[in-house]
């Protein structure tokens, strides 16, 4: 199983846990790769953020808004 059908798997997973719950759901996932950098004292730190993960949930029921939100970095 590749990636996309992983990040699939995880999305509808989650959605169809919640639908019969809620309303209405939306369930995003993301992944990336990401260099950063921190300055501390004199130096330049770099970070590297490889293979990082988010997902979020939005669910609406009876007119009310709950979201949340994690990530994970290998």
């Amino acid at each position: 199983m590749d990636t996309t059908d992983t990040v699939r798997a995880l999305v509808l997973d989650v959605r169809d846990k919640l639908k019969d719950e809620v309303d209405d759901v939306e369930v995003w996932a993301e992944r990336f790769d990401r260099t950063s950098y921190s300055i501390e004292g004199d130096q330049i730190i770099p970070a590297l953020e490889y293979d990082a993960w988010r997902v979020a949930v939005r669910a609406l029921k009876g007119g009310s808004l709950a979201t949340c939100a994690t990530t994970l970095a290998d």
